[in-house]
């Protein structure tokens, strides 16, 4: 409980307000000199505040459910799930990020595969497996999502040819007090927050996560579920 709630206020210290005082300082800036600045400089002005903006739904819609389920508040309702047009939404998500990294999305996932399960926290689930995908992945690099089926479970894997981790890495990924968060091959930012409430998510709706990775490889994030 008290790692917990450390990593709770450490997000709201720092991940919360580091993004903010990016957005706080261009506003200052745009209005103090707007008159100085050329167009394209604007331009990179406004596309630097997007980018700081969208990260920071990101981090507060994390944070939310992450709330949520840490107060018992939020509710398990499974429906029949269409796979591969949930993973779609997902992947359009991250198309933006992808392109400006020249990364290749590709969803293999067959058609017509149904799981039954919680749409939003499946959402939640694959919105942080695939961006962590894109973000550890080098320029030109490729993220995919392929299945495998049994007669009982069906098999997501969400994959990368990124940086990879070592075991020491791997085996705190899960662990809120012993977490080595990490940047981006762009620098982007992380808290590891996502990961906790992937597999929060995954475990409330009777599956469970694994992952395999090789530094200088990639890695693949595993979510096996109950097929329906």
């Amino acid at each position: 409980m008290n790692a917990t709630k450390d990593k709770f206020f450490s997000i709201i210290a720092h991940d919360l307000k580091s993004p903010l005082n990016t957005i706080v300082g261009f506003l200052q800036l745009l209005n103090d000199h707007v008159e100085a600045f050329s167009l394209e400089e604007l331009k990179h002005f406004a596309g630097s505040m997007n980018k700081s903006v969208k990260n920071l739904l990101g981090l507060l819609d994390n944070l939310l459910q992450w709330s949520r389920s840490q107060t018992g508040t939020i509710e398990y309702n499974p429906t029949n799930i269409d796979l591969k047009e949930l993973i779609n939404d997902n992947l359009n998500l991250l198309n933006g990020h992808a392109q400006s990294k020249g990364i290749t999305l590709e969803n293999n996932v067959p058609d017509q595969l149904y799981i039954k399960a919680d749409m939003n926290m499946l959402q939640v689930v694959f919105r942080n497996l695939l961006s962590n995908a894109v973000k550890f992945t080098r320029k030109g690099g490729q993220v995919f999502v392929e299945t495998e089926t049994t007669d009982q479970s069906i098999r997501i894997a969400v994959k990368d040819n990124g940086v990879g981790m070592n075991p020491e890495k791997l085996s705190k990924l899960f662990n809120i007090d012993s977490q080595q968060v990490s940047n981006g091959t762009a620098q982007e930012k992380g808290n590891g927050l996502g990961l906790l409430l992937c597999k929060e998510f995954i475990e409330k709706n009777k599956g469970k996560i694994t992952v395999e990775s090789y530094p200088g490889k990639g890695t693949s994030f595993i979510v096996s579920l109950p097929l329906n």
